[in-house]
This record gives structure tokens, sequence and C-alpha cells, in this order.
């Protein structure tokens, strides 16, 4: 951040604006749409968070990454925050590699930045602290627990990325692992490997692999083309968790 600054010509404590991405309704939608919601514009220091159990409500610090720290919002960008599921589930503390910056303080002021594997390079990308929300305050999408803020981060980088948040919904899985991890991603489809999969599955989650499911079809209670995260399989059954944080697990 401190180059970065360098680079930009902004001193330290000084307010950065990102006119790269410069957040209104057409970075939402770029036009392709009519918006359904009225959306604000806010600082993330001061937002409405969902839950908030910290004593410190002025503060917003990063501790180990858990399940829970966020669900999806009013955006199609399931495939996105499964895959984050799957990567604070298995891996952690891989998160503070794609999000380094552990708090809010006078040295980061309103510059956060996440490092992405995008078109199979690691890259960084820095955006301000402008995000939308909805009119009672808090984020519109992407939505953080107990002052958990890296997912909210991680998701407008990728917006700045493709140039508007839009271009984040009916996406898969196999980009979300990808641009997280850096590493190949296989599919297996229940039509190809019908007998076969559930090994694949107990294979994959023995080796700590992050693994995700997504149907064409609603069956005992699952959407279809909804990605779940896949954590455990047990007797006849799959551990799953819900992006939209509901219920944590759907059983099916």
């Amino acid at each position: 951040i401190v180059k970065f600054r360098e680079e930009k010509g902004t001193n330290e404590g000084e307010i950065y604006k990102d006119e790269e991405f410069v957040l209104n309704l057409e970075q939402i939608y770029q036009q392709k749409i009519n918006h359904k919601h009225a959306y604000i514009f806010r600082n993330l220091k001061k937002l409405n968070f969902v839950t908030d159990n910290l004593v410190d409500k002025t503060s917003i610090q990063r501790f180990t990454p858990k399940i829970g720290d966020f669900s999806q919002g009013h955006l199609g960008n399931c495939w996105l925050v499964s895959s984050l599921l799957c990567l604070v589930k298995t891996h952690p503390t891989f998160i503070m590699n794609i999000v380094p910056e552990k708090e809010i303080n006078e040295q980061t002021k309103n510059i956060f930045w996440s490092m992405l594997c995008l078109n199979g390079k690691w890259s960084s990308i820095i955006i301000d602290d402008s995000f939308p929300c909805l009119d009672d305050g808090k984020l519109a999408f992407t939505r953080p627990h107990n002052h958990q803020y890296y997912a909210p981060i991680i998701e407008k980088c990728l917006a700045k990325h493709y140039n508007c948040y839009l271009e984040l919904e009916n996406n898969h899985t196999v980009e979300g692992f990808s641009l997280l991890t850096g590493n190949p991603v296989y599919t297996f489809t229940m039509k190809k490997y019908k007998d076969e999969i559930l090994v694949i599955i107990a294979a994959c989650l023995a080796k700590n692999y992050l693994v995700s499911a997504t149907g064409k079809k609603e069956i005992k209670g699952l959407q279809s083309e909804h990605s779940y995260s896949i954590f455990a399989l047990g007797n006849k059954a799959i551990k799953l968790c819900n992006p939209w944080n509901k219920n944590e697990f759907e059983k099916g």
C-alpha cells in the first residue's frame, strides 16, 4: 500500500478514490437490465453488519476465517461465494494470502487489495472502500458477518476486473476455484460418473481438495442452477453448505 501511494502520488492518511472503478449504477449493472433496488454507496467502516458480536464496534479486524463470516447477497454469484466457502473450510489461512491486510488502520486508510489468479497469472487488484449498499446500510451483495470483510473485498476486486458487478452472475465454481487458488480444476458429471461420483468426492475430500456441486434440476429442496459447497461425505448423504447461509447445511 505504501508503494501504491508513492506511485499514485498520494500521501499517507490521504483519502484514496479509485478513479478506475467509480461506483455508480452503471458499474453495478452496466445498463444491461432495469435495476430492482435503489443503491447507496458507503464507506466500509460505516456499514451496518448483518451480525455483530464484537465489543469494539468501531474497528474492523479479521481473525481466522471461518464458515459464517459471509453469505450471498442480492447478486447471482453463488459460484464465487460457494468457492470462498470451500476455501475457508479447507484452507482458511490461505485467505490471508488473497487479502493480506489484517485490519483497517491509519496506514491502510481506505485502500484495499487482493491477489487473484486471473487468466493464469497472479495479479493484485486495488480498490477504495466505497461499496454498494441497500437503504438499510447493509451491503447489497456478498454480506459480511461479525466484521469479517474479506469476502466483499474479493468480490469488489473481481467486479473491478470485469468492470461491473453484473458480470459476476451466472458463472461456475470452476472459475471460482481457479482464481482463488491458481490450481487446475476438474469437473465430473453425474451422467458420465454416476456409479463413481461418491468415490471421487471421498477421494477429493480426503486430499483436502475444494469440492462443490451444481444441479440442473431442483431436487429434495436443493435449488437448480445453484452452487453448493461440499464439506463432508456420510452414510448415503453429502453434507452441503448453502451460500445463502439460511441454514448452514442442506441435506441431500
